[in-house]
């Protein structure tokens, strides 16, 4: 049987690198979030949050037929 401190350290081991995966899908996701032509400061909410980057990547990948 383990230890608390062990269990503690694998479960605190586990959060940090579940952080380390998330972090850069939300980044991405929040750059795709800003109007076209904004600058893209890391991990920044949008000022106005905006649909228009993948309304463009449907219309251009032809998707809409």
């Amino acid at each position: 049987m383990s230890s608390r401190i062990e269990r503690w350290s694998g479960f605190a081991i586990l959060v940090v690198l579940a952080i380390g995966i998330v972090i850069p899908f939300l980044s991405i996701f929040l750059a795709s979030m800003q109007p076209s032509g904004s600058a893209v400061t890391g991990l920044s909410w949008p000022e106005q949050w905006s649909l228009d980057n993948y309304r463009q990547a449907w219309t251009v990948a032809g998707f809409s037929g």
